[in-house]
């Protein structure tokens, strides 16, 4: 993504040399840098550290058409970050032992096939199920077309495996509709009235509420799309209704309700701790090796500090939680497909967390690593069935798609530019089953975006992963 070169030096001079008031400055001036730099209508962001909020506002607009200014009760629609609510519902449940998280789905969804049997409640929170996600093929298109459950339900219970439950991880948003019929099942109401009694309410989010795209929602922010030159009304929300299981997307909250959900999350009042550090684990593939996703959570880090939470494409809505630094970030804006940036802001907090995307490019430390490592890049990107710059598990994950990113960063123009390798031996990363001991990001200047390329390194030399612009 572009990056203005003024802006790097200018960030990492906030960051580690500001504090208290002067801090939060330079974290407004960044936040609207950012509007400007996308082209975002408008934004609420949060930052909490240590109990304190360090942060919390809204930025720009609401509403383009009445220049309505986006507040902390500006309420956003959160799409992908509704399964992170739908997921405490759940081991809400499990922890009253009335759901267990090894109970086949077809225990309380009768009607599901059979080949489904091996499918378990853990499975659809870890998205490691198999099922088909064509869940939005059945109304993709019919914008004035209403469905029921039973209608989702008919066409879901015809979708295939696309895999062994549990050999790997994949996004299915079917899976959340599933989850939300599990409750409906489980509870005898729907989906929404238990969710808002027995998880929004009691957490303090008195604004939140679910989709219904009749329904009239007070300071409600209007969402938009952009090809980089003109702003337009978003279609993804002219929606039809979709029953009452809309536990994969339709949750409708603001910055305030997202602060106090944090707060009853993280205080124990929804859940345990145990249960929310279960949440916070990557789940195990049949393989053995670790998924990239939890229960309702993904699973990664930063400059080797454990990063777990929820992003969403509609807005760019993202909740990431830091669990060993005591740090929470929200992003929410009204822009499809604006990306998720949260990560760049929990550095204002910590600068130890200080996003590599910010870092200025400094001298090569050494330059035989770089070149290594730019051997490395080619053979990811060149197709090749074996390196031995690459650590074997590397090179079996690698998808097609992976490839041409990789690919595409190779390609272009400038040499890796060396920006910070972080030792994270002591922070147990993995990598496709391997343990990771340093990771190094590198900046390539090229035409017409600059990007980033994270690189990590098993303790052999060999590379053990690769992300193209990390979030």
């Amino acid at each position: 993504m572009p990056r203005p070169s003024t802006l790097a030096p200018l960030v990492v001079s906030a960051v580690l040399l500001l504090c208290g008031g002067a801090r939060a400055d330079a974290l407004d001036s960044h936040v609207e840098k950012l509007l400007a730099a996308k082209g975002i209508p408008g934004a609420a962001i949060a930052v909490i550290h240590r109990g304190k909020v360090v942060k919390a506002r809204g930025y720009g607009l609401a509403s383009v058409e009445w220049e309505t200014p986006v507040g902390r009760d500006t309420v956003f629609l959160l799409d992908a970050v509704t399964t992170t609510f739908t997921a405490v519902g759940v081991m809400m449940l499990v922890e009253q032992d009335k759901v267990s998280l090894d109970d086949s789905v077809r225990k309380y969804l009768r009607k599901a096939p059979a080949a489904w049997e091996p499918v378990t409640i853990r499975m659809l929170l870890a998205h490691t199920s198999g099922i088909k996600d064509d869940f939005w093929q059945e109304y993709r298109g019919a914008y004035l077309t209403d469905y029921t459950d039973a209608d989702i339900d008919a066409f879901a219970f015809k979708q295939p495996l696309e895999f062994k439950p549990g050999e790997r991880s994949k996004v299915a948003a079917i899976g959340y509709f599933l989850l939300g019929r599990v409750i409906e099942r489980v509870t005898g109401e729907t989906y929404p009235a238990w969710m808002i009694a027995n998880v929004l309410k009691p957490s303090g989010m008195n604004q939140a509420r679910f989709l219904d795209p009749r329904e009239v929602v007070p300071r409600a922010a209007s969402f938009y799309q952009s090809d980089g030159k003109t702003l337009v009304r978003s279609r993804g929300h002219l929606v039809t209704r979709r029953g009452t299981a809309v536990a994969s997307y339709g949750l409708l909250a603001s910055l305030e309700d997202l602060l106090a959900f944090d707060g009853a999350l993280r205080g124990a009042k929804l859940i345990q701790q145990i249960t929310l550090d279960r949440m916070w684990t990557a789940a195990v593939l049949n393989s053995g090796v670790r998924s990239v996703r939890g229960l309702g959570f993904e699973v990664g880090d930063q400059r080797g500090h454990r990063r777990v939470g929820q992003a969403s494409g509609v807005g760019g809505v993202q909740y990431l939680v830091y669990p060993d630094d005591d740090l929470t970030v929200f992003w929410l804006s009204n822009l499809e497909a604006a990306g998720s940036p949260a990560g760049q802001l929990a550095g204002f907090a910590a600068a130890e967390l200080t996003h590599p995307s910010l870092l200025p490019v400094q001298p090569d430390p050494d330059a035989a690593k770089t070149e290594r490592l730019l051997q490395a890049e080619r053979d990811v990107a060149s197709g090749a069935k074996t390196s031995e710059r690459l650590t074997p598990q590397f090179m079996a994950s690698l998808a097609a798609s992976g490839r041409e990113e990789i690919a595409a960063a190779a390609k272009a123009k400038g040499p890796l530019q060396f920006v910070i390798c972080d030792d994270v031996t002591r922070s147990r990363i993995q990598r496709h089953g391997v343990p990771v001991v340093e990771q190094c990001t590198y900046r390539i200047d090229g035409d017409p975006d600059t990007v980033d390329v994270l690189f990590s390194l098993a303790a052999n030399g060999k590379l053990a992963d690769l992300q193209v612009d990390p979030e």
